[in-house]
């Protein structure tokens, strides 16, 4: 080669070997990654927040103790109360509930705000609830855009809107109830939402222990369906303001979208509000019209509230029959559950073990009970019931009584690891003892590492009538971390007491975070007919390796005494 870079004339340039494995390889991944990212950016929603997510997880499933149990209760708040558990139920079905298009984003251009669907999600995974959701595919800024919007809005009298403080804490139906009219920004809410909760370890939420598995498309659309309510009455209620077909639009493409994000995912028709011909009749003409319609749900669903005073099987007989006649075989599951038409609470007892007990025989899966106490003889719900301790005590055992002879238990065998655990534990001083206890029952707040609570609840109470006969010692705040009461206060006992004070306790500690943290969260008490109540605004600025006992009051009629209650817990 001469200096200018050429060969002298007449040599030949030697052939090299390219290394064309090599060359193709880099190729083929480049192309693959190019496709990769192409599918990623065009598929990616820019309506959904990754806040509080985690892009790969270890996947969940729910627990088999959870799955195996027949029973649960409708739900009306963010944390359902340690009843459910208490008498041997597992599952929890949220009513409304915070799964609402409307409440989750507020506009078309919005993100999609999964606060409350989280909050709720936690608390019941925390009592080691199942959970069943019911989807409401309303949101009024898409429903405005409808061309018969004026024929989708409810009567200014329905008993959902939001009004009282409804709409901010998310329990409440927007005014118009139609389908969708974009279905496009539908269907990516509902797929949204699935992949949040299906416990596959993709886009989950963050600290997710039971995925939800069960989606209920709706809530009973033949309430209204052809009424014969009397000229100029209101409607109370209206779930849906569409017919049969309208609905089978819904349950088709709902049920496609949850497929797309969990194929494992079961799907419930919404629930007959009865087992009338004319509740019935609604789902008779769908099938009749649409009989592909059978395609789009995995398990049937029906409701009794007091209603089957001639089948005593909470309507599962007529529901069969119905479906039966329209040639589908489905699981069913009784998603609203009573029957509370006796004279007494022994009768609404023995009425409800009746159709619990011919219910299952009939091939119910799953019941969801809708009251607590069986001397509840209310036919006006929107009335404040006046019940005392003791018929709650008397009901919670008669509710044992219906659910435990359904309760399989099996005894478990410790696998190695757990043997280890065990031995680990009893070389632990009393003092570890009590670490463990704590942090066994506690749950970590927000993403701030080593900071956790524990929810203790009520500690004791005072009676405030008069003339009190006997004051004892009450531990005002039980220190759970050392095990023993860390302040006490004179409190007076009385087998008869008209009106109490309720001591009340969230216990937060700071361990393992790099700083000081500040807390924060609603007091509140939760009466009897449902009602919470904030207390006050409670905050304390706790340092690392410091724990505190937060603590609160609310005096109230012994009657309408019911639990405590903590909402908005931050941590900054």
């Amino acid at each position: 080669m001469d200096n200018t870079g050429n060969l002298p004339e007449g040599q030949i340039t030697p052939k090299k070997k390219l290394p064309w494995p090599w060359i193709l390889s880099s190729i083929l991944v480049l192309i693959g990654a190019s496709i990769f990212l192409a599918g990623f950016l065009k598929n990616k929603d820019p309506k959904i927040s990754t806040q509080e997510t985690s892009a790969i997880s270890e996947a969940v499933e729910i627990p088999s103790e959870i799955l195996s149990n027949k029973f649960g209760w409708l739900g009306g708040g963010q944390e359902d109360i340690s009843y459910i558990g208490d008498v041997g139920g597992a599952w929890s079905r949220p009513h409304p509930g915070p799964f609402l298009w409307d409440s989750m984003q507020k506009t078309e251009s919005s993100e999609f705000d999964f606060s409350s669907t989280d909050s709720l999600v936690k608390s019941q995974q925390n009592q080691n609830y199942g959970t069943l959701v019911t989807l409401w595919p309303f949101a009024d800024w898409d429903q405005k855009n409808r061309l018969d919007s004026g024929s989708c809005a409810v009567s200014s009298e329905d008993e959902f809107l939001p009004r009282g403080g409804r709409k901010d804490e998310g329990h409440y139906l927007p005014g118009y109830r139609c389908n969708p009219k974009d279905w496009l920004s539908y269907e990516q809410w509902i797929t949204a939402i699935v992949e949040r909760y299906d416990g596959d370890g993709r886009e989950d939420m963050k600290g997710l222990g039971i995925p939800i598995k069960y989606w209920e498309v709706m809530n009973e659309p033949d309430l209204q369906y052809q009424s014969d309510l009397p000229t100029g009455e209101p409607e109370r209620l209206n779930f849906y303001k569409q017919g049969p077909s309208e609905y089978g639009e819904l349950l088709k493409r709902t049920y496609s979208a949850i497929k797309k994000a969990d194929p494992q995912a079961k799907v419930l028709i919404a629930g007959a509000a009865g087992g009338s011909p004319r509740m019935l009749g609604f789902y008779a003409e769908l099938f009749r019209k649409m009989p592909e319609a059978s395609n789009y749900f995995d398990i049937g669903n029906v409701h009794c509230i007091s209603n089957d005073q001639e089948t005593k099987d909470f309507n599962v007989g007529p529901y069969q029959k119905m479906l039966a006649e329209a040639g589908i075989t489905k699981p069913i599951w009784v998603t609203e559950a009573e029957a509370f038409y006796g004279q007494s609470a022994e009768e609404n007892y023995q009425n409800t073990k009746t159709s619990t007990e011919q219910a299952i025989s009939a091939g119910a899966e799953k019941i969801f009970f809708t009251r607590f106490n069986f001397h509840d003889f209310r036919t006006d719900m929107s009335e404040k019931p006046k019940l005392s301790n003791d018929s709650f005590e008397d009901s919670e055992k008669k509710f044992k009584s219906i659910i435990e002879k359904y309760i399989i238990s099996k005894p478990k065998s410790l696998t190695q690891e757990e043997n280890q655990q065990e031995q680990k534990d009893n070389e632990l001083t009393p003092e570890q003892k009590r670490e463990k206890l704590f942090h066994d029952n506690a749950f970590q707040i927000g993403d701030t590492p080593g900071v956790y609570g524990r929810f203790i609840g009520e500690t004791t109470r005072s009676c405030l009538d008069s003339n009190c006969s006997e004051q004892k010692d009450g531990c005002y705040v039980w220190n759970k971390f050392k095990d023993e009461c860390y302040r006490q206060t004179k409190v007076c006992f009385k087998d008869s007491c008209a009106k109490s004070k309720i001591y009340c306790e969230l216990v937060v500690v700071n361990q393992g975070s790099s700083k000081a943290v500040n807390v924060s969260f609603d007091a509140n008490y939760v009466t009897k007919d449902g009602t919470k109540h904030l207390v006050q605004k409670l905050s304390s600025k706790i340092e690392v390796g410091h724990g505190w006992p937060f603590s609160w009051t609310y005096d109230v009629a012994t009657g309408d005494s019911g639990r405590c209650d903590y909402g908005n817990l931050r941590v900054e």
